[in-house]
């Protein structure tokens, strides 16, 4: 319905498994690195946190890091805020060694300022180093981004995942909605467990975006 002009935007998997929805949606309206930015809403703290990949990129290289990096900065720069990326590793700044990982996430720093030189990101940062002034000032006071993260990058889809359910069920972090980006027309994921709330917020998210889209 989307291809043909009868739909500006396509919501799913509600019911179904994420695949069933993305499978067919890769195929048909793929235009670019598709990767899925979250928002949240840190109760805790009173703030706004932007994530990436929680659905779809299994193993990203750093290529494709650093530009979802990109892509979830400009998701918070529409909404308004100023967009500070941390990569976020198991170290911060080099305390775990120079392991292929921590060599991996400081490569994604360095090609994202590449592609996009007025980019704010750092790392790589342990989760803490990155979001709490606190601990930032004390392993890596010198940092000029860190405690200040608001755009999480996350180095694979494991992570990601376990983080992304696990503020649902550990913690009063609220799921707001998402944007998939790297599509022709908007297309959104509804998680099986999500609350009546949050699929709301995800209707108004979508046609809002296609709307964007609509006039672009």
């Amino acid at each position: 319905m989307a291809l043909a002009g009868k739909a500006d935007g396509v919501l799913g998997s509600l019911i179904r498994p994420t695949a069933d929805l993305m499978k067919p949606a890769l195929q048909l309206m793929k235009k670019g690195l598709v990767n899925e930015v979250s928002v949240f809403h840190d109760k805790k703290n009173e703030r706004i946190i932007f994530g990436t990949d929680f659905s779809l990129n299994i193993s990203p290289t750093t290529d494709q890091l650093a530009e979802m990096g990109i892509n979830m900065a400009e998701v918070a720069e529409l909404y308004g805020f100023d967009a500070k990326v941390g990569m976020l590793s198991f170290s911060t700044k080099g305390s775990g060694g120079d392991t292929p990982e921590t060599l991996a996430a400081r490569e994604v720093v360095k090609k994202a300022k590449e592609m996009r030189p007025s980019l704010k990101i750092g790392g790589e940062y342990q989760v803490d180093a990155a979001v709490n002034p606190d601990s930032a000032k004390r392993k890596c006071p010198d940092d000029e981004y860190a405690g200040q993260i608001n755009c999480l990058l996350f180095p694979n889809l494991t992570a990601s995942n376990i983080a992304a359910h696990g503020y649902g069920q550990f913690s009063d972090m609220v799921f707001i909605f998402t944007i998939m980006k790297g599509m022709i027309k908007p297309v959104t994921i509804l998680g099986r467990s999500m609350p009546a709330d949050s699929v709301r917020d995800m209707f108004v998210a979508t046609a809002l975006d296609a709307m964007r889209y609509c006039a672009s």
